[in-house]
């Protein structure tokens, strides 16, 4: 059995919302492989799109932080509306956001990852410190800014943010399946 591809991806766009940043993480060889694919222009979605096809059939499962409600079908839309790539087949989509909420949302409030990194995973004592860390509401300007002709930087830091927020929800999702494992609710 293939073990398991942890994703994360950043959009750009109102209605016609793309994919332009997509991240994987997964076990290779004994370690963690980080691989990110970036859409320098819109004429490379059906490219991006064939790679993350591939990735897929080679690793169907699907790890994810929100990614059942929003990543995977906003990916799926953009597969059907190459009308040629076929939306890849996944095994199984587990989706850590669903039980966080049922067991710590009472308790904290809000169950964004960073949140549950610090108070759930203790990150700080782990120490697993963001460091750069981007907001998700910049970075689609500076994806929009990147394509008139400015600056990369922001979009750098972005795809270190992305890179992180992949490599590091592994050992996140480790700690979390023990936490899961742990609760009587479960």
């Amino acid at each position: 059995m293939a073990l398991p591809r942890h994703g994360d991806h950043c959009l750009a766009g109102g209605t016609g919302t793309y994919a332009f940043l997509i991240g994987l993480a997964s076990w290779d060889a004994g370690g963690l492989q980080v691989e990110q694919f970036f859409m320098r222009d819109f004429a490379e979605e059906h490219s991006l799109l064939q790679e993350l096809t591939q990735r897929i059939a080679e690793r169907p499962v699907l790890v994810t932080f929100n990614g059942k409600s929003f990543d995977w079908p906003l990916l799926e839309s953009r597969f059907t509306m190459t009308r040629s790539i076929a939306v890849p087949k996944l095994a199984a989509h587990l989706d850590l956001l669903h039980p966080a909420r049922a067991l710590w949302k009472l308790r904290l409030g809000s169950v964004r990852l960073v949140e549950l990194e610090r108070h759930i995973l203790d990150a700080p004592r782990l120490g697993w410190h963001r460091e750069n860390d981007v907001s998700s509401a910049l970075i689609p300007q500076f994806y929009f800014d990147y394509l008139r002709g400015g600056p990369a930087e922001p979009l750098s830091a972005s795809c270190g943010t992305i890179r992180w927020i992949c490599a590091d929800s592994r050992r996140s999702l480790a700690r979390s399946m023990k936490c899961f494992r742990s609760h009587p609710a479960l």
